[in-house]
């Protein structure tokens, strides 16, 4: 949003210099999304699983349309495979599939038989293919349009003559409700997590790159990481508030280490212009900060760690680098951030003899 209100005021002036962009050149959608690469790989074995049992009792019974039983398998084993728990989408699409085998019935073996031309081909299909379209149009009806008619044209099979089979559709029929049905019984055994497991993950990968950010392994561009941080809370807050009771308390707990790694990135930046000696001792309070992360704890930062970060802000306000400002705002954020409940800062508290993070 910051970038388009940028380049319309670049537009509206007329200006043919491109403004400074809050996301530069090379941090794009695809670098700034979150991606669990364990749950997709759990998610491609689960649905490979369900497509090798089906291939497996089609080779050993000779079934002529186990491939079909094989094909929606794979189509419902992907289909909702971004779903914590995609059992019940895929049975609410097999019910789906059981009433659209039924229409088709109706049609094959009633209506089609009594016609004779396409003008009343067209006039007994509209009602139904109307009403799917108007469906499909709306979202709290998308998901039973969208089934109902992509099973039903599938199965109808229309050609330019009536050559319906009642045993091949009914084997179609079948083979189509016990893929969708082998699908859904291998996801639940496989595949199926809880919504507080799926946020938990999302937790935990903010946390290793606030970790990372804080211990300075590699490059952490301040876009890139805003970006990644803002989709994964997006993910956790729909998540928490399907799941959790407290969900205020965990989403305000989540923007906090949103802001606590910004403003580490920050830190890292403003501190180029401090003494050699204030700068060890920021690193040093970054490297605690990182370190609290990495125990991938919920538990509250120890008191020795707030002793640490209001030492350092103390050293950093009393170094005579220009300027402070920006770097005493984010030590700060990152105290008010961690320590809520902490007093107002006053001052650094004396070092102790040995102030050892645990």
């Amino acid at each position: 949003m910051q970038d388009i209100r940028a380049l319309r005021q670049q537009v509206l002036a007329g200006s043919p210099h491109l403004p400074p962009l809050a996301l530069p050149p090379g941090v794009g959608p695809d670098a700034t999304r979150h991606r669990d690469y364990g749950m997709a790989l759990l998610s491609g074995f689960a649905a490979a699983l369900a497509i090798g049992v089906i291939c497996a009792f089609w080779i050993a019974t000779a079934w002529s349309d186990g491939a079909s039983a094989a094909l929606m398998a794979a189509i419902l084993g992907c289909f909702f495979a971004t779903q914590d728990n995609p059992v019940p989408a895929i049975v609410t699409f097999l019910r789906y599939t059981v009433l659209s085998i039924a229409i088709d019935l109706i049609y094959l073996f009633v209506i089609l038989p009594q016609l004779s031309n396409f003008e009343m081909l067209a006039v007994v299909l509209a009602p139904v293919l109307l009403a799917l379209g108007t469906c499909i149009a709306m979202p709290a009806t998308f998901m039973f349009g969208l089934a109902i008619s992509v099973n039903s044209l599938t199965m109808l099979a229309l050609t330019d003559t009536y050559d319906a089979d009642f045993a091949s559709f009914l084997n179609a029929g079948l083979a189509s409700v016990f893929g969708i049905a082998v699908a859904a019984v291998v996801t639940a055994l496989v595949r199926s997590v809880g919504a507080e497991f799926s946020a938990q993950r999302l937790r935990s990968a903010c946390w290793r790159d606030i970790a990372r950010a804080a211990s300075h392994q590699g490059a952490v561009e301040r876009p890139a990481l805003t970006a990644v941080l803002l989709d994964r809370l997006a993910d956790l807050t729909s998540r928490l508030a399907a799941s959790d009771r407290h969900a205020d308390i965990a989403v305000q707990s989540a923007l906090r280490d949103v802001g606590v790694g910004l403003s580490i990135v920050d830190v890292q930046r403003d501190s180029a212009a401090l003494p050699p000696a204030a700068q060890a001792t920021v690193r040093s309070a970054l490297a605690d900060v990182g370190a609290y992360y990495a125990l991938q704890a919920p538990a509250p930062p120890a008191p020795v760690l707030q002793a640490r970060i209001d030492r350092t802000i103390a050293e950093v306000a009393g170094s005579g680098a220009q300027p402070v400002q920006t770097l005493l705002v984010s030590l700060l954020g990152i105290r008010q951030a961690l320590f809520p409940d902490a007093a107002t800062f006053h001052g650094a508290p004396p070092a102790p003899a040995q102030a050892e993070m645990p």
